[in-house]
């Protein structure tokens, strides 16, 4: 689970690891957008959450307020 704060408030990021004969991704979803994303590495996850979030709030998360938590 992620927790991500812009302009005073906080989003939830969960991510799992999918694997399929075709390749491995990390999956994460932010449930507060409906939405969702992937990464091939778990330390792109922030990143690409805070862009997907970005794209919904023109200011956007800090790096700092990003804070990765994997779910088993």
């Amino acid at each position: 689970m992620t927790s991500t704060t812009t302009a005073s408030r906080t989003y939830e990021v969960v991510v799992h690891r999918e694997t399929h004969t075709e390749g491995s991704w990390w999956v994460f979803d932010i449930p507060d957008l409906g939405a969702v994303g992937q990464a091939t590495r778990l330390a792109d996850v922030g990143s690409e959450a805070r862009g997907i979030i970005a794209a919904w709030d023109e200011d956007g998360p800090a790096e700092d307020d990003v804070h990765v938590t994997v779910r088993l």
